[in-house]
């Protein structure tokens, strides 16, 4: 075992039994300074009842070695999402030769920072849209960013850890909880925004093994749109054009169908040409316009739980077959509301046109339609 002295930072009693609860450990015993919890495979571990008892450390440093060899984690990864128990931990990693005596210099810093923030908004704002191109950030998206937190840098590459607080409604998550284990509900905002900034890494490095920009500009309702890219560029320009690695710690308080990107993301050379490459693409598409849509539904995805009685996912898209005058047919992509996704698997069934409208543009090889509304079945 490890022993408590080796390990800094310890986390807080009370953080670290709201991380075994949320893993599924129960306490199945308790003496006056020490309480025993025992996992679904019936591992057990001591830890003190506060951080003040003596010996408590060596515990505490016990059961951080026994969760980090259950899970499979690094012991210093474990006591960060402890400490964050309701964040979302973001980590930017800066390569060594930027460092010197475990120390970058200020400028560096100073952009990196600052970068790092533009993305974080760019991000928010992004998610909020979901246009390849934001021209103003909404109030939503800064005010996301300044409930975000700076934590403490971490040894070898040099790097920064940036937190993002979950907002979790409570009453919704019990009021679930009795009504239906299937039922899965939304993921908070803030969540979206970091899956956002994950898919998007990973997106733009699967760009990089084919080659090809197709992906990012195919994907920008999920990942990267041109705001998000422009600020990875500049925030590459600020690690003086050196390789820049991510890696994402997630939160255990939401829990997501969904995968969730663990692998560490690499930007270097190759991924800042494509990205520079799809700005210039993004900008190059036609300019949107308001559109009223016809036509019939020709598919649906999203990912249902058949036996919930909701649909609690946010990718629910349809595709529409829709002929505009003077027009070849087009198959127009659309993200819609729990309802109107109801109303499309209807009107699919039923073979009946819909109507609806938003804004229509080109990304790639594929039409969207954002921002809709007047959602109908056409009788």
């Amino acid at each position: 075992m490890r022993k408590y002295s080796e390990t800094l930072n310890f986390p807080k009693v009370t953080s670290l039994k709201r991380y075994l609860s949320l893993k599924g450990w129960e306490e199945s015993g308790n003496s006056n300074n020490y309480s025993e919890f025992t996992s679904k495979d019936n591992v057990e571990i001591i830890i003190p009842k506060d951080n003040e008892i003596i010996g408590g450390k060596i515990e505490i440093s016990n059961a951080l070695d026994i969760l980090s060899q259950l899970y499979n984690e690094n012991v210093e990864d474990i006591i960060l999402k402890i400490h964050a128990i309701r964040s979302d931990i973001i980590r930017s990693r800066l390569p060594d030769q930027l460092v010197s005596d475990d120390t970058i210099d200020l400028d560096t810093a100073s952009e990196y920072v600052l970068s790092l923030k533009n993305l974080m908004i760019s991000s928010a704002a992004a998610e909020v849209n979901k246009e390849g191109f934001v021209a103003r950030s909404p109030k939503k998206a800064t005010e996301y960013v300044r409930s975000c937190r700076f934590g403490h840098t971490f040894k070898g590459s040099f790097g920064f850890v940036i937190e993002s607080p979950l907002k979790i409604d409570e009453s919704a998550h019990l009021q679930t909880s009795f009504i239906s284990e299937e039922k899965e509900l939304p993921s908070p905002f803030e969540r979206n925004v970091v899956t956002r900034l994950a898919h998007g890494l990973r997106t733009l490095n699967d760009a990089a093994l084919k080659g090809s920009v197709d992906p990012l500009l195919e994907d920008y309702q999920y990942g990267f749109n041109a705001n998000m890219l422009i600020d990875l560029i500049s925030l590459h320009e600020a690690s003086k054009l050196n390789a820049v690695r991510f890696d994402f710690l997630w939160s255990e308080e939401v829990s997501q169908k969904r995968e969730l990107i663990v692998n560490p993301l690499k930007v270097d050379f190759l991924q800042i040409e494509l990205a520079e490459s799809a700005v210039r693409q993004f900008k190059r598409q036609p300019k949107e316009q308001w559109e009223h849509v016809v036509g019939f539904v020709t598919q649906l995805r999203s990912d249902i739980a058949t036996k919930s009685e909701s649909i609690f996912h946010d990718n629910r898209e349809v595709v529409i077959q829709y002929k505009a005058k003077g027009n070849p047919p087009r198959n127009v992509h659309v993200k819609l509301s729990e309802n109107n996704y109801l109303l499309a698997i209807q009107a699919h069934e039923e073979g009946q046109f819909v109507s609806l409208k938003g804004t229509l543009a080109k990304q790639g090889r594929y039409w969207y339609l954002s921002s809709p509304e007047s959602f109908s079945i056409i009788k």
